[in-house]
């Protein structure tokens, strides 16, 4: 019987969600009136029977039970006269207002998926759908939502409890508001979260960027409080030019989401100073300019760009079992994705993500929702690898458009035979997963310039950049750092047989340029004592 109550409670939700829809037009932004849509949704509901008394038993009955709230609407209201339509509508209303108030069960996704699209309709009504166009409307606006309720009437109430409700631990810590949000951002930045494990990364990364590709962008970087990152660590990096270093673990209400991991990834682009962000992660290594990921075709049509993964795992799997017994109708863009189609058990890579924090607001809000502590580790850890395919779902949970690029993930690094696997007469490719801007160049790879970071064996060795091997499909992995090539038998990930292709004269000077300053500087790798003591004569 519960179950029963619980799946007629949530076709009803979906039944008030479509109406909610289709009355976008006809509502003003500026008199929006829940009595409108509620209307909508009496008249239009099958009825075929009168009974005025069991009307006014739930309208007086604070404890309103669901399932008689259902039978009331499909027994009672079509028929009924514009008085009884008048308390249906308040039947409607505390429905909805209690259904939004109510805590979200942890594991209960389908619930979850519904309150976050009928925030965004509910959103689109009262601000519009283009963010960046309402931006000054969303900083001037918004206080609403964060509002006493009893104080708030119609669609505002109904929204201002679905927020208040999904993103509980966002204000009365560094932000008061989502104008607040809103306006702390401005211009294009990067954003880097470094902890002292990844420092040294970091400064290697940084400094390429500021003095081989010369990039112009302002970095900040976030870390989580202050045993995260020393005090010497900050002060090595706030030497380079155009630098911000900012305390993540004091901007929002760390008992609900506890940051750490993977997790606050997405947390410090919301909380960061730019309205243009690209989160990139303390390995990462470009070899150009990585401003012309805001010049990218489909991030000025949605305000994103997201980069696949490779192509691992092909099948059903329980990440994909898992999504769609909650996810349905997905967005057009999520339809086309390996995920979805079960190709790959990994869709996008986060190593860096590009996103537009007015224009995709609430997209963001819902990843960093499937980031909170006991939703992520309760839940979505258990099916996907950390934070990476969470920025799809949460902007598909959202219905907010994404661009995922695309172009197939490279492998980078050096020509190998044998190196992993059983066949001592294998050729491979190992190296690092890298990608490609549109026009097809090699942009950046993560994992930076060591052979393997995670392997004691090679934590002190450099890569050789010799090649890079464009994906063809699922490959062979005899590890997760060599790929068989299949070169000779046109095998797995090789169909056509096809060679790896060297770098052309400019990316070689480039990665020569990174390599060199490598072994000037010793961000990575220890100094030897034969440098340290020519380094000493020559300072004599």
């Amino acid at each position: 019987m519960k179950i029963l109550i619980k799946r007629r409670f949530l076709i009803i939700s979906i039944i008030l969600l479509v109406f909610t829809s289709l009355t976008i037009l006809s509502i003003s932004l500026k008199q929006d009136s829940l009595n409108d849509i509620t209307s909508n949704i009496a008249n239009d509901i099958n009825i075929n029977n009168v009974n005025n008394t069991k009307i006014n038993k739930f309208i007086q009955n604070l404890d309103i039970n669901n399932d008689d709230v259902i039978n009331c609407i499909s027994e009672c209201s079509k028929k009924s006269n514009e008085s009884d339509n008048k308390k249906i509508n308040a039947v409607l209303e505390k429905i909805l207002l209690e259904s939004a108030k109510k805590p979200n069960i942890v594991e209960d996704f389908i619930n979850l998926r519904i309150k976050e699209e009928a925030h965004t309709a509910l959103w689109n009504i009262v601000f519009g759908k283009n963010n960046s166009e309402n931006k000054k409307t969303l900083i001037e606006e918004s206080s609403f939502l964060l509002q006493d309720l009893n104080e708030l009437t119609g669609v505002k109430k109904i929204l201002a409890a679905l927020h208040q409700s999904l993103y509980p631990w966002v204000y009365h810590h560094h932000f008061s508001s989502l104008g607040d949000i809103i306006k702390s951002g401005n211009g294009k930045g990067i954003v880097m979260c470094v902890g002292n494990y990844h420092f040294r990364f970091a400064r290697s990364a940084i400094d390429t960027l500021r003095y081989v590709v010369k990039t112009e962008l302002p970095i900040e970087i976030f870390y989580n409080g202050e045993d995260d990152l020393s005090e010497e660590k900050r002060d090595i990096l706030s030497k380079f030019p155009n630098i911000y270093l900012t305390d993540i673990s004091t901007y929002f209400d760390n008992d609900v989401i506890n940051l750490g991991g993977w997790a606050i990834k997405p947390f410090s682009i919301l909380a960061s100073r730019f309205e243009e962000v690209i989160l990139m992660d303390a390995d990462a290594v470009y070899i150009h300019d990585p401003a012309i990921l805001f010049e990218d075709e489909g991030y000025i049509e949605k305000g994103t760009v997201f980069f696949r993964d490779r192509t691992l795992f092909s099948g059903s799997h329980p990440g994909s079992k898992w999504l769609k017994s909650w996810m349905v109708d997905p967005l057009p863009e999520t339809k086309e994705l390996r995920y979805w189609k079960e190709e790959t058990s990994h869709e996008m890579e986060s190593s860096t993500v590009v996103i537009n924090k007015p224009k995709t607001i609430l997209g963001l809000l819902t990843v960093c929702k499937l980031n909170e502590q006991k939703v992520r580790d309760d839940v979505v850890y258990k099916y996907v690898h950390g934070d990476k395919e969470t920025f799809w779902i949460g902007f598909d949970m959202a219905r907010q458009p994404y661009n995922m690029l695309p172009l197939p993930s490279v492998m980078v690094g050096e020509l190998a035979v044998g190196e992993a696997g059983d066949d001592p007469d294998e050729r491979q490719i190992c190296g690092h997963v890298g990608h490609m801007s549109r026009d097809g160049k090699i942009l950046f790879w993560n994992d930076h310039i060591l052979k393997d970071k995670n392997d004691p064996k090679y934590e002190n060795q450099l890569l050789r950049f010799e090649v890079y091997f464009i994906e063809d499909g699922e490959g062979e992995w005899p590890t997760f750092h060599c790929q068989n090539l299949n070169i000779e038998d046109k095998g797995k990930g090789n169909e056509s047989g096809k060679e790896p292709t060297k770098f052309s004269k400019e990316e070689r000077k480039i990665l020569d340029e990174i390599i060199n300053r490598e072994k000037e500087n010793h961000y990575l790798l220890p100094e030897k004592k034969s440098d340290k003591r020519k380094n000493k004569m020559l300072n004599l």
